[in-house]
């Protein structure tokens, strides 16, 4: 139940606090005194948007706050999932700044407006005449006939299959279309990869063929060098190492004569050793490098398939031509590995569905369970409202698959004379005809305690006199199970109020802005009178508006 309401800054309020009782509140005042600023407000309560716009003082922020009692509607849960603390008269609070940033809490724990939308969404219901045009949609009216139902908890629980039903139909989408797509190129992908298989060695494997290639290819200069320089080191009385060796001996017979001239004699021999390992290596590579002309030729021919290969595919290294090989060999093995995975989705699929099957199924029957009921009820209450040969027909159809509310399709037909043929809605009822049958199935819906505070602003379009009085009945009657606020223009409707507030504008010298006024009993025969009269009273509309408190 909805407690208070303060508003702070809000358009054409500057400040305001309202108490509301626990059956049935009434607000009235003239048109665009600013009735429909506290549905704004109550708005940004259940989580909708807003920006700067709405301040009143463009440089002050905006604060909306609500009481609700939250008693017997076993909210534990939500609180302890959100990690709020759980107050039985919890504060629920808006805030936006002059530069449009919006703020929400619960119980001063600043939340999303998802969470602060999952929470009220079961204390309160404001119900205005654009709400009217849903009971022309075909999902509100499974809505009601699901509120009714008491189908929340199950449509819950099936929703959140359905949601992985759709995410695996997505998945499925997608990996049948990367299979088709690798089918196109599977046998040309597979003749690449099969030329590429004629590569059978690896990048270090490689690197030694070039340079055998290389060793190959030069090894009639290579071994005129080799030739020389051991005729240049050893092989002739003026070698490197005759010379080198007379230098070693003459220093090496004055070397004890000074210091220097041992260090140098021993850098001598040194060199002398070096000499004869070079000469031994050159020796030991002029045995092993001969001419081979068809070891030659089969390693070019190993070597021009990766050059042609390398060339083909624009690939500047081998490295690059092997990781091209493997990427294909990937591609070859994911058409066979996505067809097992298209296999395992396709089952789970299965599996989902006919698990949504059965919940569509129980859903269903505890639909059709209610029809009978709402149409008798819907006809009572019609008749109440001074549609006496109202005629309803709840229209239903078996879907042929599973959609993300169940299997049924609900169409609401309905006539207001009597041998009328039922139609949808839109295309047979007045306004306040369909103002009156939302009214009676949102009457219905009160009985089962699903929500704490409902408010309707001028549910009495397009209805007056007695039908007026009954509608005011019937909203007293609602209120019996939940708590009712009624914005009306209509006396005989806000006179069956418990609780009667009148909002109102006034001017000063700098805006206009607007008040809201709880009236005790002398003021509500004032303002009873005044929308039975008009501006002058007269004391037949005093009369009238006592007779209609009583």
């Amino acid at each position: 139940m909805l407690l208070s309401l303060y508003i702070d800054n809000y358009i054409l309020i500057n400040k305001l606090q309202m108490q509301f009782d626990n059956t049935l509140n009434i607000i009235t005042g003239e048109t665009g005194s600013g009735k429909s600023i506290l549905l704004g407000a109550l708005g940004l309560i259940k989580g909708n948007r807003s920006d700067s716009e709405v301040l009143f003082e463009k440089d002050k922020k905006c604060i909306i706050e609500a009481v609700f009692d939250i008693n017997n509607y076993d909210l534990d849960d939500f609180f302890k999932t959100n990690e709020l603390d759980y107050e039985s008269h919890t504060i629920i609070r808006r805030e936006i700044t002059p530069n449009g940033k919006s703020r929400a809490f619960i119980n001063d724990t600043p939340v999303s407006l998802s969470t602060i939308k999952e929470l009220t969404s079961t204390l309160i219901d404001i119900h205005s005449q654009n709400n009217n045009l849903l009971l022309n949609k075909y999902d509100f009216q499974l809505s009601l006939i699901d509120q009714f139902a008491q189908n929340k908890l199950l449509l819950e629980e099936y929703r959140d299959r359905f949601k992985v039903l759709t995410s695996l139909k997505r998945q499925l989408n997608i990996l049948i279309g990367t299979e088709n797509e690798n089918k196109k190129d599977y046998d040309y992908n597979l003749y690449l990869f099969n030329e590429l298989q004629g590569i059978e060695f690896d990048n270090e494997v490689f690197l030694h063929l070039e340079k055998e290639s290389e060793t190959l290819l030069h090894s009639e200069e290579i071994g005129v060098a080799i030739s020389k320089s051991l005729y240049q080191l050893e092989d002739n009385e003026h070698s490197a190492y005759s010379i080198l060796s007379d230098t070693y001996i003459t220093i090496n017979k004055v070397k004890s004569f000074n210091e220097n001239l041992e260090n140098i004699s021993s850098k001598l021999f040194n060199q002398l050793n070096e000499l004869k390992e070079i000469s031994k290596d050159l020796n030991n590579l002029s045995s092993i490098i001969n001419a081979d002309p068809e070891r030659l030729n089969y390693i070019n021919e190993k070597l021009d398939i990766v050059y042609t290969l390398q060339k083909k595919h624009r690939l500047n290294s081998f490295e690059a031509l092997i990781d091209f090989r493997k990427e294909l060999e990937l591609k070859l093995q994911s058409v066979d590995n996505l067809g097992e995975e298209i296999e395992s989705v396709k089952e789970k699929i299965s599996i989902i569905q006919l698990e949504l099957i059965e919940k569509a199924k129980i859903i269903s029957e505890r639909r059709q369970a209610t029809f009978e009921l709402i149409i008798n009820k819907i006809k009572e209450l019609l008749g109440i409202l001074g549609i006496p040969h109202a005629e309803f027909v709840i229209k239903h159809e078996i879907l042929q698959q599973v959609e993300s509310e169940g299997i049924d399709k609900i169409f609401f037909l309905f006539n207001a004379n009597k041998g009328g043929e039922p139609k949808e809605i839109n295309k047979t009822a007045s306004g306040g005809e369909i103002s009156r049958l939302m009214l009676s199935l949102k009457s219905l819906i009160s009985e089962k305690n699903l929500i704490s505070t409902i408010i309707f602003d001028e549910i009495d379009t397009g209805i007056s006199g007695k039908i007026a009085d009954q509608t005011g009945k019937l909203l007293c009657d609602m209120s019996d199970n939940m708590q009712v606020i009624a914005i009306t223009h209509s006396p005989q409707i806000a006179a069956k109020g418990k609780c009667h507030f009148m909002v109102y504008k006034l001017e000063n010298e700098e805006k206009t802005y607007s008040e809201i006024k709880k009236l005790d009993y002398d003021d509500r025969v004032k303002q009873i009178a005044q929308m039975l009269s008009g501006e002058n009273v007269s004391k037949e509309a005093i009369n009238n508006a006592k007779i209609l408190l009583t």
